[in-house]
């Protein structure tokens, strides 16, 4: 079952909720928290509490995240979930952050962030997977993901 973290729970209960993804590029999948040298990107700009950090600061890079879908064959019991792709925009060379900390094969981290998420642990995690595929041009950054489910 589906634990939902107590602030992520409460929001979704009330009338209004306003929940967006967040993304972290170079996730600990041992430890399940960002690496020193994470990237954290949200389509809105905002600052959270980390585990490392005192602060993070989202960059605000006009974020768009393709659908999430799992499967669950119960015959052969295998379970799948798609690919993802990330994409947002190169503003002011962002390339050049995400090339400087070599984002391939890094693991990245997708979160629902609901409105009174203050800090990681109140967001709900929804995906992990590594960096497949990545490529940009002056205008727009396209990252492949693939599932890291077990």
């Amino acid at each position: 079952m589906l634990r939902l973290p107590d602030v992520f729970n409460r929001d979704i209960s009330g009338k209004t909720t306003n929940i967006h993804p967040l993304v972290v590029i170079g996730w600990d999948i041992n430890l399940n928290r960002p690496l020193a040298e994470a990237i954290h990107i949200a389509q809105t700009k905002l600052t959270l509490d980390t585990p490392i950090n005192n602060r993070q600061f989202f960059y605000d890079v006009n974020l768009k995240i393709s659908s999430i879908r799992e499967n669950i064959n119960i015959e052969s019991r295998k379970f799948s979930i798609n690919n993802v792709n990330l994409s947002f925009s190169n503003y002011s060379d962002f390339s050049d952050r995400l090339n400087a900390v070599d984002i391939m094969n890094k693991y990245v981290a997708i979160f629902w962030k609901s409105q009174s998420a203050k800090s990681l642990d109140d967001c709900l995690l929804v995906y992990v997977a590594s960096i497949r595929r990545y490529d940009h041009d002056d205008k727009i950054i396209k990252i492949q993901l693939e599932d890291h489910t077990q």
